[in-house]
């Protein structure tokens, strides 16, 4: 079950089977291979709403199928993502930076919670040209 922000009102549930969420999984994977470049030696930061479940489950399972790494970030101030971005990683096999940024729109309707206005991704310098956001 996913629910809708409920910022126009009250809350929507809509249901997906284990079938739609596997599908949805399998594409937004394909998306971030093919599209964003993604390979093992990269790692993908979540800088969204940790309520936002849907968008975190499908950005953390394409992006460990694609044998990348995952770290959530949360939703943070802008400056505070860019430290963290900047910061070395340390992970064994990996490139020592973040080389990915996916977001989620923000689902609380807290004044001090901070998001962008969009889905987007973000890469490195070095990193293949990004086609496609997931």
């Amino acid at each position: 079950m996913a629910l809708t922000t409920g910022t126009s009102g009250t809350p929507t549930a809509v249901w997906f089977s284990r079938a739609e969420v596997e599908s949805a999984i399998a594409l937004s994977t394909i998306s971030a291979v093919l599209g964003l470049g993604l390979r093992p030696r990269h790692t993908v930061a979540y800088a969204g709403c940790s309520r936002a479940t849907l968008p975190l489950v499908y950005a953390e399972e394409s992006t460990t199928r694609a044998g990348a790494g995952f770290v959530q970030f949360g939703t943070v101030e802008p400056a505070l993502a860019l430290d963290r971005l900047a910061a070395p990683l340390g992970l064994p096999g990996k490139d020592p930076q973040v080389t990915h940024l996916t977001t989620s729109a923000c689902c609380c309707s807290s004044s001090s919670c901070w998001s962008p206005p969009r889905p987007t991704a973000v890469r490195r310098p070095g990193a293949p040209p990004s086609r496609a956001c997931w």
